[in-house]
C-alpha cells in the first residue's frame, strides 16, 4: 500500500461521482425502499433500512476500481457494497468491520442535515457525491451524535487486496474472519 495512505489512514475524495449522479442513486434508493425491498438494520440502526449490493452500488464499484487501486496502491478486487437510509436518531458507534472490508469507501447521497463521518476521531463533512476511502477492518470508524435530520442516504463499497492476508474473501465469502495480528505484520511490519 501506499505509505500515505497507510500513514493518514483515510483518504477524503470530493466529488468521487458527480453530485448529480449522487442524487440518481438517491432516488432509486427511495424507490426500491418505498416499494418495500429493503432491509432491516436493527441491531446497528433501528430506524434505518438497507440494500445489499444495489444495481447502481455495483456499477460505480466497478467503474471506480481503477481510482481506487491508484489512491490504495494495490489492486483490489470487490467483495459487496450496499446503501442505507438512516432516520432521525439513528447512529453509528465506533467500530471496525469484518475482513470483507479491508478497503471500504463511504459515499453520501443525500441528507437533509449535516453528518459528520469519523475516522480515528478525524470528523469529517461530506457533500453529495464525496467519499471518505479507509481500511474499515483496522480504522475505528463511526458517526457523530445521533442523526438530527428526516434522513440520510450512505452508500458502502468494500474491497480487498488480491495479494493481500483477506484475498480469500473476494465477491464476499463470508466465512473468513479479519486476522488483525497477521495484516498489522504484513502492513505495518509489527
Amino acid at each position: 500500500m501506499k505509505q500515505e495512505f497507510l500513514d493518514a489512514k483515510f483518504a477524503l475524495i470530493p466529488n468521487f461521482i458527480s453530485p448529480e449522479h449522487a442524487e440518481q442513486c438517491a432516488s432509486e434508493l427511495r424507490h426500491t425502499i418505498s416499494i418495500g425491498n429493503y432491509e432491516s438494520d436493527w441491531d446497528v440502526a433501528p430506524n434505518a433500512s438497507s440494500i445489499s449490493d444495489p444495481t447502481f452500488g455495483l456499477e460505480i464499484m466497478c467503474d471506480k476500481n481503477s481510482l481506487i487501486n491508484d489512491i490504495v496502491g494495490e489492486y483490489l478486487v470487490p467483495t459487496y457494497c450496499f446503501s442505507r437510509i438512516y432516520r432521525t436518531g439513528d447512529s453509528l458507534p465506533k467500530h471496525t468491520d469484518r475482513a470483507a472490508c479491508e478497503v471500504s469507501l463511504t459515499v453520501h447521497l443525500d441528507g437533509d442535515a449535516e453528518w459528520l463521518f469519523a475516522c480515528y476521531d478525524n470528523e469529517l463533512s461530506l457533500n453529495p457525491g464525496d467519499a471518505i476511502l479507509y481500511l474499515g477492518h483496522l480504522v475505528p470508524h463511526y458517526r457523530v451524535d445521533p442523526y438530527k435530520g428526516k434522513e440520510y442516504l450512505q452508500f458502502f463499497m468494500h474491497y480487498v487486496r488480491t495479494r493481500g492476508c483477506h484475498k480469500e474473501v473476494y465477491f464476499d465469502k463470508r466465512d473468513m474472519e479479519v486476522n488483525e495480528k497477521k495484516l498489522m505484520e504484513e502492513l505495518y511490519g509489527i
